[in-house]
């Protein structure tokens, strides 16, 4: 199945690696405009090179995705520079591995604020935009371990996933 994404905008959450890295780059080999958003500017900075370098259209932003404001500022940069929002994709996430008892209450509210409200951030904001265009995509990745227990280690983070597939 090709993939045709031309002059379409799109801006994947927790691109800087991993999935999301996968996710950008085919979205921009398809023909896409990429907005890669990710906590680690570096990250960010280095696929888009790669990616510009293949004569991509891509734009690195820095972005903590439990802060609305900071998701806010990434769409709303790249709906004002290409005058369009096609695709949003809320892929970032964080893994705690500390046990179910020994998990502090700072590990596990950062894995909702992350996981959970992340998403929930990139949705409230891409939809807000969106409705104006009566278009849209919006995509939330997720985790097997939102559907099933895994080892020692995993319960709050497989919680914040199940709260991801609900939504």
């Amino acid at each position: 199945m090709k993939m045709d994404f031309t002059g379409q905008t799109a801006v994947v959450f927790g691109a800087g690696r991993g999935i999301g890295e996968a996710i950008v780059t085919e979205m921009a080999k398809a023909g896409a405009t990429v907005y890669i958003a990710d906590l680690i500017l570096e990250n960010c900075e280095a696929l888009k090179q790669k990616l510009t370098a293949q004569g991509c259209r891509a734009e690195a932003a820095v972005c903590d995705v439990s802060d609305i404001a900071q998701v806010d500022r990434v769409l709303e940069r790249a709906e004002a520079e290409t005058k369009r929002l096609d695709i949003v994709v809320n892929n970032a996430g964080i893994v705690c591995l500390s046990s179910f008892l020994e998990a502090s209450q700072e590990e596990i509210k950062k894995l909702i604020d992350v996981n959970l409200m992340g998403v929930n951030n990139g949705c409230q904001s891409a939809i807000r935009r969106m409705k104006k265009y009566h278009h849209g995509k919006i995509v939330n990745t997720s985790s097997f371990a939102g559907r099933h227990a895994l080892e020692a280690g995993f319960a709050h983070y497989g919680m914040t996933k199940a709260g991801v597939i609900y939504l």
